[in-house]
């Protein structure tokens, strides 16, 4: 199952909640929170433009969005007054942060990332943050399929030019207290 959040309290209700469901059913459960290393920066316009294809658009609505992204360039310039600067280049991957379309570029760009649930798995997609929440009932299944969807998740990242941060990306297991081991 795949959940698009669309807000912070509207995500942190689905992750709650799917940990606790599965709590609450006996079963084993965890978190893999995913961070990606520059993630709207990493965006490679081909390869966004072919998925924006895959998913219906086209015509008039394509050829705005590929202009909006194509055909545009960059410099540097340190020190204005001395005159130290790079030469233009054209920008060849990178989406708008804090837009409203840059959020949609980047949602159409991860979505494919959901043909990865398996049963017992749930993504969570909020702006550039994948939470991946995976239950089962017995420890053997939980264990393979956490390492699964992580090798599953990581290569996914690879293919498509995005790069997990591996310092700031998590995996949390959720158990509940059991009567008696309570240490105060």
């Amino acid at each position: 199952m795949v959940f698009e959040a669309v807000s912070t309290e509207n995500t942190s209700y689905i992750l709650l909640n799917e940990i606790l469901t599965a709590l609450n059913n006996k079963q084993m459960v965890g978190g893999i929170f995913c961070d990606l290393h520059k993630a709207f920066d990493c965006i490679t316009h081909a390869v966004l433009l072919e998925k924006m294809k895959f998913y219906g658009v086209s015509g008039k609505c394509y050829n705005f969005l590929k202009s909006y992204l194509n055909g545009r360039y960059q410099k540097v310039i340190l020190c204005h007054n001395n005159g130290i600067e790079s030469i233009w280049e054209k920008i060849k991957q990178g989406i708008p942060q804090g837009s409203i379309l840059g959020s949609i570029f980047f949602l159409i760009y991860i979505n494919g990332l959901s043909n990865l649930v398996s049963i017992g798995t749930k993504i969570l997609f909020y702006a550039d943050d994948t939470s991946i929440i995976v239950t089962s009932p017995n420890v053997e299944n939980f264990e393979t399929q956490i390492d699964n969807i992580f090798g599953d998740i990581n290569n996914w990242f690879k293919v498509n030019q995005l790069i997990l941060n591996y310092n700031k990306t998590h995996y949390l297991q959720f158990n509940t207290l059991r009567t008696g081991h309570l240490n105060c």
